[in-house]
């Protein structure tokens, strides 16, 4: 097995995420995360690079836009929390952890497993 395979093999959690919180996922991908928080009870929304999976996710109805991470089109204290779960490596990483920061309310919780042990974030 490979380190990538092992990476995304890993069990990634959301017990970080009561019921009612506003979690944003940054780089959906296949719309998993989403949900999962949705399934918790949280309202979701993603954002993702790619058009034809921010159409896929809309289809399936899920709140999606398309964007990068390093510039989100949200105001600022938008979010209870946030997930990402692969997107860092391929983002200007300090630009989009700053908008992360931004678009968090104070208090607000990031988990980001990276490679490695999973980074949780609280402004």
């Amino acid at each position: 097995m490979t380190f990538w395979d092992r990476f995304h093999n890993r069990r990634f959690t959301f017990d970080r995420f009561a019921r009612g919180m506003r979690v944003l996922d940054v780089g959906f991908g296949e719309g998993e995360q989403m949900q999962a928080l949705l399934d918790r009870g949280c309202e979701v929304t993603g954002v993702d690079y790619s058009f034809a999976l921010v159409d896929q996710a809309k289809a399936r109805g899920f709140n999606a836009t398309q964007s990068l991470a390093e510039n989100l089109p949200f105001p600022a204290a938008q979010f209870d929390g946030l997930i990402c779960k692969v997107v860092v490596p391929y983002t200007d990483e300090a630009r989009a952890i700053a908008e992360w920061a931004r678009v968090l309310k104070p208090g607000g919780v990031a988990w980001c497993p990276i490679m490695g042990p999973a980074i949780s974030y609280a402004t």
